[in-house]
Protein backbone atom coordinates (compact mmCIF):
# COMPACT_ATOMS: atom_id res chain seq x y z
CA UNK A 1 0.00 0.00 0.00
CA UNK A 2 1.65 3.30 -0.66
CA UNK A 3 0.70 6.81 0.30
CA UNK A 4 -2.11 8.59 -1.37
CA UNK A 5 -1.68 11.79 -2.76
CA UNK A 6 -4.41 14.34 -3.87
CA UNK A 7 -4.11 17.11 -6.31
CA UNK A 8 -6.15 20.32 -6.97
CA UNK A 9 -5.02 23.12 -9.81
CA UNK A 10 -8.21 25.46 -8.94
CA UNK A 11 -7.45 26.67 -5.70
CA UNK A 12 -8.64 23.65 -3.85
CA UNK A 13 -11.81 24.24 -5.46
CA UNK A 14 -11.79 20.25 -6.87
CA UNK A 15 -9.21 18.13 -6.47
CA UNK A 16 -8.32 14.28 -8.26
CA UNK A 17 -5.91 11.60 -6.86
CA UNK A 18 -2.33 11.78 -7.68
CA UNK A 19 1.00 9.17 -7.74
CA UNK A 20 1.55 9.19 -4.31
CA UNK A 21 5.08 7.98 -3.09
CA UNK A 22 5.24 4.37 -2.95
CA UNK A 23 6.12 4.13 0.89
CA UNK A 24 3.47 2.61 3.63
CA UNK A 25 0.88 5.06 4.92
CA UNK A 26 2.13 6.97 8.07
CA UNK A 27 5.52 7.13 7.03
CA UNK A 28 5.33 10.38 5.59
CA UNK A 29 3.33 13.22 6.84
CA UNK A 30 4.24 17.13 5.16
CA UNK A 31 4.20 17.93 1.73
CA UNK A 32 6.51 20.93 0.06
CA UNK A 33 6.28 22.00 -3.30
CA UNK A 34 9.06 24.88 -4.12
CA UNK A 35 7.51 25.21 -7.63
CA UNK A 36 5.08 23.27 -9.67
CA UNK A 37 7.57 20.55 -10.53
CA UNK A 38 9.93 19.73 -7.10
CA UNK A 39 8.17 18.86 -4.54
CA UNK A 40 9.39 16.88 -1.30
CA UNK A 41 7.53 14.83 0.73
CA UNK A 42 8.72 14.05 4.45
CA UNK A 43 8.32 12.50 7.49
CA UNK A 44 10.78 11.89 10.45
CA UNK A 45 12.78 9.22 9.02
CA UNK A 46 12.17 9.45 5.49
CA UNK A 47 12.61 11.82 2.30
CA UNK A 48 10.89 11.68 -1.03
CA UNK A 49 11.17 13.95 -3.85
CA UNK A 50 9.80 14.32 -7.55
CA UNK A 51 10.94 16.67 -10.20
CA UNK A 52 8.02 16.29 -12.85
CA UNK A 53 5.19 17.72 -9.98
CA UNK A 54 4.45 14.53 -8.15
CA UNK A 55 4.08 12.28 -11.91
CA UNK A 56 6.72 10.14 -10.09
CA UNK A 57 8.38 9.88 -6.66
CA UNK A 58 11.96 8.86 -5.74
CA UNK A 59 13.64 7.89 -2.19
CA UNK A 60 16.28 11.16 -1.34
CA UNK A 61 18.57 11.47 1.48
CA UNK A 62 18.68 13.91 4.23
CA UNK A 63 20.83 15.14 6.56
CA UNK A 64 22.51 12.96 9.24
CA UNK A 65 20.03 10.12 7.78
CA UNK A 66 23.36 8.06 8.00
CA UNK A 67 23.99 8.97 11.23
CA UNK A 68 20.62 8.48 12.88
CA UNK A 69 19.41 12.17 12.30
CA UNK A 70 15.55 12.73 12.79
CA UNK A 71 14.31 15.10 10.02
CA UNK A 72 11.74 17.39 12.01
CA UNK A 73 11.45 20.18 9.12
CA UNK A 74 11.69 21.04 5.64
CA UNK A 75 11.15 24.27 3.86
CA UNK A 76 11.47 25.77 0.55
CA UNK A 77 12.23 29.39 -0.55
CA UNK A 78 13.09 30.42 -4.56
CA UNK A 79 16.02 28.34 -5.06
CA UNK A 80 16.45 26.92 -1.92
CA UNK A 81 16.10 23.76 -0.27
CA UNK A 82 15.99 24.31 3.88
CA UNK A 83 16.36 21.15 6.43
CA UNK A 84 16.02 20.96 10.39
CA UNK A 85 17.22 17.79 11.58
CA UNK A 86 17.61 16.43 15.56
CA UNK A 87 20.63 14.63 16.68
CA UNK A 88 19.34 11.15 17.77
CA UNK A 89 22.07 11.83 21.06
CA UNK A 90 22.10 14.95 22.50
CA UNK A 91 19.35 16.23 20.89
CA UNK A 92 21.54 19.61 18.95
CA UNK A 93 19.69 20.75 16.14
CA UNK A 94 21.55 21.75 12.79
CA UNK A 95 20.03 23.70 9.47
CA UNK A 96 21.27 22.88 6.48
CA UNK A 97 20.63 23.94 2.61
CA UNK A 98 20.75 22.31 -0.76
CA UNK A 99 19.47 23.90 -4.15
CA UNK A 100 15.84 22.87 -5.16
CA UNK A 101 16.48 19.72 -7.38
CA UNK A 102 18.02 16.83 -6.23
CA UNK A 103 19.02 17.83 -2.69
CA UNK A 104 22.89 17.60 -1.65
CA UNK A 105 23.20 19.17 1.68
CA UNK A 106 25.14 21.50 3.46
CA UNK A 107 25.37 22.51 6.86
CA UNK A 108 24.34 26.54 7.36
CA UNK A 109 27.47 27.67 8.93
CA UNK A 110 26.42 28.86 12.64
CA UNK A 111 22.73 27.66 12.20
CA UNK A 112 23.49 25.12 14.98
CA UNK A 113 21.81 25.03 18.52
CA UNK A 114 20.84 23.21 21.32
CA UNK A 115 17.49 20.95 21.84
CA UNK A 116 14.81 23.29 24.10
CA UNK A 117 14.21 21.66 28.03
CA UNK A 118 10.98 22.76 27.23
CA UNK A 119 8.76 23.12 23.94
CA UNK A 120 9.40 22.67 20.48
CA UNK A 121 12.27 24.20 17.71
CA UNK A 122 10.62 26.11 15.19
CA UNK A 123 11.94 26.74 11.48
CA UNK A 124 10.52 29.69 9.44
CA UNK A 125 12.19 30.44 6.02
CA UNK A 126 10.57 33.37 3.19
CA UNK A 127 12.12 35.00 0.45
CA UNK A 128 16.32 34.30 0.89
CA UNK A 129 15.99 34.42 4.70
CA UNK A 130 15.35 31.52 7.27
CA UNK A 131 15.23 31.88 11.38
CA UNK A 132 15.53 28.49 13.97
CA UNK A 133 13.74 29.14 17.16
CA UNK A 134 14.44 27.01 20.13
CA UNK A 135 14.27 27.49 24.00
CA UNK A 136 16.21 30.85 24.66
CA UNK A 137 17.74 30.97 21.26
CA UNK A 138 17.13 32.36 17.88
CA UNK A 139 19.38 31.78 14.86
CA UNK A 140 18.90 33.12 11.28
CA UNK A 141 20.27 35.16 8.19
CA UNK A 142 20.43 34.36 4.83
CA UNK A 143 20.25 31.25 2.98
CA UNK A 144 23.07 31.61 1.20
CA UNK A 145 25.36 32.87 3.98
CA UNK A 146 26.08 31.78 7.77
CA UNK A 147 23.57 32.71 10.44
CA UNK A 148 23.77 34.49 13.73
CA UNK A 149 22.46 33.41 17.11
CA UNK A 150 21.01 36.28 19.60
CA UNK A 151 18.04 35.88 22.77
CA UNK A 152 14.83 35.17 21.75
CA UNK A 153 13.33 37.51 24.00
CA UNK A 154 10.74 35.56 25.19
CA UNK A 155 10.65 35.76 29.54
CA UNK A 156 12.19 32.65 30.83
CA UNK A 157 8.66 31.79 31.91
CA UNK A 158 6.89 32.33 28.88
CA UNK A 159 8.97 29.21 26.90
CA UNK A 160 6.94 26.61 26.96
CA UNK A 161 5.60 27.12 23.38
CA UNK A 162 7.16 29.28 21.06
CA UNK A 163 6.94 30.32 17.71
CA UNK A 164 7.97 32.24 14.77
CA UNK A 165 7.32 33.64 11.56
CA UNK A 166 9.84 35.12 8.83
CA UNK A 167 8.18 38.11 7.56
CA UNK A 168 7.73 38.96 3.42
CA UNK A 169 10.30 38.72 1.04
CA UNK A 170 10.03 42.33 0.82
CA UNK A 171 11.11 42.65 4.69
CA UNK A 172 14.61 40.48 5.06
CA UNK A 173 15.41 39.89 8.20
CA UNK A 174 11.97 40.61 9.89
CA UNK A 175 9.98 37.58 11.76
CA UNK A 176 7.28 37.55 14.31
CA UNK A 177 8.10 36.24 17.51
CA UNK A 178 5.07 35.03 19.88
CA UNK A 179 6.00 33.58 23.36
CA UNK A 180 3.73 30.75 25.50
CA UNK A 181 3.75 29.72 29.06
CA UNK A 182 2.02 26.48 30.72
CA UNK A 183 -1.22 25.83 29.81
CA UNK A 184 -3.40 26.59 32.97
CA UNK A 185 -7.04 24.80 32.81
CA UNK A 186 -7.56 26.13 29.10
CA UNK A 187 -5.81 29.09 29.31
CA UNK A 188 -1.75 30.26 28.58
CA UNK A 189 0.17 33.63 29.67
CA UNK A 190 1.57 35.01 26.11
CA UNK A 191 3.14 37.84 24.42
CA UNK A 192 4.03 39.12 20.88
CA UNK A 193 6.71 40.82 19.50
CA UNK A 194 8.63 41.17 16.51
CA UNK A 195 12.16 41.88 14.75
CA UNK A 196 13.10 43.92 12.10
CA UNK A 197 17.63 42.89 12.45
CA UNK A 198 17.22 39.26 12.67
CA UNK A 199 16.68 38.68 15.93
CA UNK A 200 19.16 41.47 17.86
CA UNK A 201 16.33 44.03 18.97
CA UNK A 202 12.30 43.07 19.20
CA UNK A 203 9.74 45.42 19.52
CA UNK A 204 6.10 45.25 20.31
CA UNK A 205 3.06 44.44 17.96
CA UNK A 206 1.37 47.23 19.41
CA UNK A 207 1.53 50.40 18.26
CA UNK A 208 2.54 51.71 21.68
CA UNK A 209 2.66 48.98 23.85
CA UNK A 210 2.31 44.70 23.53
CA UNK A 211 -1.02 44.18 21.90
CA UNK A 212 -2.24 41.46 24.41
CA UNK A 213 -2.91 37.68 22.85
CA UNK A 214 -6.10 36.06 23.58
CA UNK A 215 -5.04 33.93 26.88
CA UNK A 216 -7.48 31.10 25.75
CA UNK A 217 -5.51 27.74 24.67
CA UNK A 218 -1.72 27.60 24.20
CA UNK A 219 0.25 29.12 21.37
CA UNK A 220 0.46 26.65 18.76
CA UNK A 221 1.12 28.11 15.02
CA UNK A 222 2.34 31.79 13.48
CA UNK A 223 2.21 32.58 10.00
CA UNK A 224 2.64 35.63 7.72
CA UNK A 225 0.79 36.30 3.95
CA UNK A 226 2.59 37.37 1.02
CA UNK A 227 0.77 41.13 1.70
CA UNK A 228 2.62 41.40 5.65
CA UNK A 229 -0.21 40.23 7.69
CA UNK A 230 0.56 38.36 11.03
CA UNK A 231 -1.85 35.50 12.31
CA UNK A 232 -1.78 32.78 15.17
CA UNK A 233 -3.34 29.61 15.94
CA UNK A 234 -4.32 29.17 19.52
CA UNK A 235 -5.54 25.48 20.79
CA UNK A 236 -7.79 24.21 23.54
CA UNK A 237 -11.12 22.66 23.57
CA UNK A 238 -10.94 23.81 20.06
CA UNK A 239 -8.28 25.26 17.41
CA UNK A 240 -8.69 29.53 16.62
CA UNK A 241 -7.44 31.74 14.18
CA UNK A 242 -6.13 35.20 15.24
CA UNK A 243 -5.00 37.91 12.71
CA UNK A 244 -3.10 41.21 14.29
CA UNK A 245 -4.92 43.73 13.51
CA UNK A 246 -3.19 47.24 14.38
CA UNK A 247 -2.53 46.70 17.76
CA UNK A 248 -4.65 44.00 18.92
CA UNK A 249 -5.24 40.24 18.05
CA UNK A 250 -8.75 39.97 16.14
CA UNK A 251 -10.34 36.49 16.68
CA UNK A 252 -11.40 35.24 12.94
CA UNK A 253 -12.38 31.49 13.56
CA UNK A 254 -12.73 29.37 16.27
CA UNK A 255 -13.98 25.76 16.98
CA UNK A 256 -12.09 23.89 13.89
CA UNK A 257 -11.59 20.47 14.94
CA UNK A 258 -11.77 19.49 18.77
CA UNK A 259 -8.71 20.98 20.15
CA UNK A 260 -6.48 18.84 17.74
CA UNK A 261 -2.52 20.19 17.31
CA UNK A 262 -1.10 22.15 14.16
CA UNK A 263 0.16 19.91 11.93
CA UNK A 264 1.28 22.39 9.52
CA UNK A 265 -0.21 26.28 8.91
CA UNK A 266 0.74 28.74 6.50
CA UNK A 267 0.27 30.95 3.24
CA UNK A 268 0.59 30.01 -0.12
CA UNK A 269 -0.28 34.46 -1.33
CA UNK A 270 -1.93 37.36 0.11
CA UNK A 271 -5.31 35.84 0.27
CA UNK A 272 -4.68 31.70 0.57
CA UNK A 273 -3.75 29.93 3.04
CA UNK A 274 -4.24 26.28 4.62
CA UNK A 275 -4.38 25.07 8.50
CA UNK A 276 -3.50 20.81 8.93
CA UNK A 277 -5.02 19.70 12.20
CA UNK A 278 -3.33 16.50 14.06
CA UNK A 279 -5.33 13.45 13.45
CA UNK A 280 -7.52 13.03 16.82
CA UNK A 281 -6.70 9.07 16.78
CA UNK A 282 -3.13 7.73 16.37
CA UNK A 283 -2.38 4.59 13.47
CA UNK A 284 -1.28 4.29 10.81
CA UNK A 285 -4.75 5.20 9.07
CA UNK A 286 -5.68 7.92 10.89
CA UNK A 287 -6.37 11.38 8.94
CA UNK A 288 -6.23 15.11 10.19
CA UNK A 289 -7.88 17.97 8.81
CA UNK A 290 -7.10 20.27 6.10
CA UNK A 291 -8.66 24.03 6.50
CA UNK A 292 -8.36 25.97 3.50
CA UNK A 293 -8.69 30.02 2.98
CA UNK A 294 -9.32 32.33 0.02
CA UNK A 295 -9.66 35.73 1.37
CA UNK A 296 -6.56 36.36 3.62
CA UNK A 297 -8.13 34.44 6.65
CA UNK A 298 -11.64 35.89 7.14
CA UNK A 299 -13.32 32.19 6.28
CA UNK A 300 -12.33 28.99 6.64
CA UNK A 301 -13.34 25.69 5.05
CA UNK A 302 -12.41 21.82 5.83
CA UNK A 303 -11.67 20.53 1.99
CA UNK A 304 -13.54 17.91 0.91
CA UNK A 305 -11.40 15.97 -1.31
CA UNK A 306 -14.87 13.71 -3.15
CA UNK A 307 -14.91 16.71 -4.63
CA UNK A 308 -13.42 16.18 -8.11
CA UNK A 309 -14.95 18.88 -10.36
CA UNK A 310 -15.65 22.94 -9.69
CA UNK A 311 -19.30 24.44 -9.97
CA UNK A 312 -19.66 25.39 -13.90
CA UNK A 313 -19.48 28.37 -15.23
CA UNK A 314 -21.88 31.56 -13.44
CA UNK A 315 -24.29 32.37 -16.20
CA UNK A 316 -26.58 35.87 -15.51
CA UNK A 317 -29.76 34.37 -15.40
CA UNK A 318 -28.06 32.86 -11.98
CA UNK A 319 -26.65 36.17 -10.73
CA UNK A 320 -27.33 38.99 -8.77
CA UNK A 321 -25.20 42.60 -8.18
CA UNK A 322 -25.38 45.00 -5.43
CA UNK A 323 -23.09 47.84 -3.93
CA UNK A 324 -21.25 47.20 -1.33
CA UNK A 325 -18.91 49.30 0.76
CA UNK A 326 -17.83 52.87 -0.71
CA UNK A 327 -15.01 55.30 0.41
CA UNK A 328 -12.62 57.38 0.23
CA UNK A 329 -8.85 57.43 1.23
CA UNK A 330 -5.68 59.59 0.97
CA UNK A 331 -6.56 60.84 -2.42
CA UNK A 332 -8.41 57.85 -3.40
CA UNK A 333 -12.21 56.42 -3.97
CA UNK A 334 -13.20 52.77 -4.02
CA UNK A 335 -16.76 51.12 -4.81
CA UNK A 336 -17.38 47.84 -3.88
CA UNK A 337 -19.24 45.04 -6.28
CA UNK A 338 -20.66 42.40 -4.66
CA UNK A 339 -22.14 39.43 -6.51
CA UNK A 340 -24.45 36.76 -5.69
CA UNK A 341 -25.98 33.34 -6.71
CA UNK A 342 -30.01 32.64 -7.39
CA UNK A 343 -29.49 29.02 -7.59
CA UNK A 344 -26.92 26.45 -7.47
CA UNK A 345 -23.65 27.63 -7.16
CA UNK A 346 -21.35 28.51 -10.10
CA UNK A 347 -17.75 29.90 -10.84
CA UNK A 348 -15.77 32.42 -11.98
CA UNK A 349 -12.65 33.66 -12.68
CA UNK A 350 -10.86 36.75 -13.33
CA UNK A 351 -11.77 40.40 -14.37
CA UNK A 352 -15.14 41.54 -14.56
CA UNK A 353 -15.78 43.45 -17.53
CA UNK A 354 -17.81 46.58 -16.04
CA UNK A 355 -19.31 49.55 -17.89
CA UNK A 356 -19.64 52.99 -16.12
CA UNK A 357 -22.34 55.11 -17.44
CA UNK A 358 -22.72 59.01 -16.58
CA UNK A 359 -25.06 61.90 -15.93
CA UNK A 360 -25.03 65.03 -17.02
CA UNK A 361 -23.63 64.17 -20.46
CA UNK A 362 -20.79 62.18 -19.62
CA UNK A 363 -19.89 59.30 -21.76
CA UNK A 364 -19.80 55.33 -20.68
CA UNK A 365 -16.29 54.15 -19.39
CA UNK A 366 -15.40 51.03 -19.19
CA UNK A 367 -12.97 50.25 -16.18
CA UNK A 368 -9.61 49.15 -16.83
CA UNK A 369 -8.27 45.69 -15.34
CA UNK A 370 -5.69 46.20 -13.00
CA UNK A 371 -3.63 43.10 -10.73
CA UNK A 372 -3.34 45.97 -7.97
CA UNK A 373 -4.09 49.63 -6.99
CA UNK A 374 -3.18 52.11 -4.29
CA UNK A 375 -6.70 51.49 -2.42
CA UNK A 376 -6.74 47.27 -3.18
CA UNK A 377 -3.93 44.89 -3.10
CA UNK A 378 -2.75 41.85 -5.96
CA UNK A 379 -4.84 38.65 -5.76
CA UNK A 380 -3.89 35.54 -7.62
CA UNK A 381 -6.58 34.83 -10.36
CA UNK A 382 -8.46 31.81 -9.57
CA UNK A 383 -11.58 30.49 -10.01
CA UNK A 384 -14.18 31.51 -6.92
CA UNK A 385 -17.22 29.84 -6.58
CA UNK A 386 -20.05 31.62 -5.76
CA UNK A 387 -22.91 29.86 -3.67
CA UNK A 388 -26.55 31.12 -1.57
CA UNK A 389 -24.13 31.47 1.96
CA UNK A 390 -20.43 32.97 -0.20
CA UNK A 391 -20.85 35.68 -2.34
CA UNK A 392 -18.27 37.15 -4.39
CA UNK A 393 -16.89 40.47 -4.94
CA UNK A 394 -14.56 43.36 -6.93
CA UNK A 395 -13.46 46.72 -6.30
CA UNK A 396 -13.54 50.18 -8.59
CA UNK A 397 -10.39 52.32 -7.94
CA UNK A 398 -9.91 55.74 -8.77
CA UNK A 399 -8.04 59.64 -7.53
CA UNK A 400 -11.03 61.73 -5.92
CA UNK A 401 -9.40 64.93 -7.20
CA UNK A 402 -10.74 66.71 -10.38
CA UNK A 403 -8.58 66.57 -12.95
CA UNK A 404 -7.22 69.81 -15.28
CA UNK A 405 -8.71 72.67 -15.29
CA UNK A 406 -11.94 70.91 -14.00
CA UNK A 407 -13.73 71.95 -10.93
CA UNK A 408 -15.44 69.11 -10.10
CA UNK A 409 -15.23 64.51 -11.35
CA UNK A 410 -17.43 63.03 -13.65
CA UNK A 411 -21.11 61.45 -11.49
CA UNK A 412 -21.76 57.76 -12.52
CA UNK A 413 -25.51 56.69 -12.26
CA UNK A 414 -25.17 53.20 -13.04
CA UNK A 415 -22.84 50.17 -13.86
CA UNK A 416 -23.35 47.62 -16.21
CA UNK A 417 -21.19 43.90 -15.69
CA UNK A 418 -20.90 41.52 -18.60
CA UNK A 419 -21.11 38.00 -17.63
CA UNK A 420 -21.38 34.70 -20.01
CA UNK A 421 -25.45 34.64 -21.41
CA UNK A 422 -25.90 39.07 -20.91
CA UNK A 423 -25.22 41.75 -18.47
CA UNK A 424 -26.26 42.86 -15.41
CA UNK A 425 -27.13 46.39 -14.44
CA UNK A 426 -27.68 48.53 -11.40
CA UNK A 427 -27.64 51.75 -10.34
CA UNK A 428 -24.94 53.46 -8.32
CA UNK A 429 -23.95 56.85 -6.97
CA UNK A 430 -20.18 57.26 -7.63
CA UNK A 431 -17.91 60.08 -8.32
CA UNK A 432 -14.74 59.16 -10.41
CA UNK A 433 -12.50 61.49 -11.58
CA UNK A 434 -9.19 59.31 -13.59
CA UNK A 435 -10.73 57.72 -16.36
CA UNK A 436 -10.96 54.84 -16.73
CA UNK A 437 -11.20 53.87 -12.87
CA UNK A 438 -9.38 50.47 -12.46
CA UNK A 439 -11.33 47.00 -11.82
CA UNK A 440 -9.83 44.06 -9.85
CA UNK A 441 -10.09 40.63 -10.13
CA UNK A 442 -13.24 38.64 -8.27
CA UNK A 443 -12.13 37.08 -5.19
CA UNK A 444 -14.34 35.03 -3.02
CA UNK A 445 -16.42 36.70 -0.33
CA UNK A 446 -17.10 40.56 0.75
CA UNK A 447 -14.27 40.55 3.38
CA UNK A 448 -12.12 43.20 0.92
CA UNK A 449 -8.76 43.86 -1.35
CA UNK A 450 -8.21 46.54 1.03
CA UNK A 451 -4.19 47.31 1.49
CA UNK A 452 -4.63 48.96 4.48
Amino acid sequence: MCTALEVTTDAGWSWVPGTGPAVPPGSLDHLRFANQDDGYAYGPQELEATLDGGAQWFRSTYPGEADGAVLLDLEASGDWLVALVSAREGGSLQVSRSPVGRPVWTPIPGATLSGASQGAPDLSVVGGWGFLLSGPSVVGGELSGAWTPHATGCPANLQASERLAADTAESPGWFLLGCSGPEEGASAPKVTMFSTDGGATYQPTGYTSLATPPSTGQLDAMATSDSGAAYMVTTAADTSVYLLDGAEWEALVGSLGPGQQVKDFGFTNVAQGLLVLDSPTSGARAQGELYLTRDAGATWEEVDFSITAPPGQCLVANLSMAAGVQGAALGNTIAQIILQTRGAPCSMEGYPVVTLSGADGYAATTAQPSPSSYIFQARPEIPVVISEGTPASFYLSDTDAPQGDASSCPEFTSLTVSVPGGTMSSSIDLSMCTLPPLVSIVVEGVHGLSAG
